[in-house]
């Protein structure tokens, strides 16, 4: 069930950190080097985790490689909420109806 857990966890860590970066960066400047920051942490993420992996395995039981997730993910938890709550919201402008559909019925 953890495991389970871990696995849609990953899954929906990209779209919500760039959703969180969407909705937290205004600026295009900003939007652009948090986007590049984002991405460069994957990469060395993705290039690290299985170096650190073959250590921790190599000198500690099997299950240390998951406890290494623990630590950040309850800073997490804890700065998340605090972070979130200061993004501003922008107003809400009512959807409303197009004036003609874009695809049906075909207009030539």
């Amino acid at each position: 069930m953890a495991r389970a857990l871990l696995g849609v966890a990953g899954a929906v860590l990209g779209p919500s950190t760039l959703s969180l970066i969407r909705t937290m960066f205004h600026d295009p400047r900003q939007r652009t080097l948090a986007i590049t920051i984002w991405t460069t942490s994957f990469m060395v993420g993705g290039a690290i985790g299985p170096l650190v992996g073959g250590v921790l395995l190599e000198h500690f039981w099997w299950g240390s490689v998951f406890v290494v997730a623990v630590p950040p993910m309850v800073l997490l938890l804890a700065a998340g909420p605090a972070l979130v709550a200061r993004i501003p919201r922008p107003a809400r402008a009512g959807w409303t109806w197009p004036a003609r559909p874009c695809c049906w019925p075909p207009y030539y």
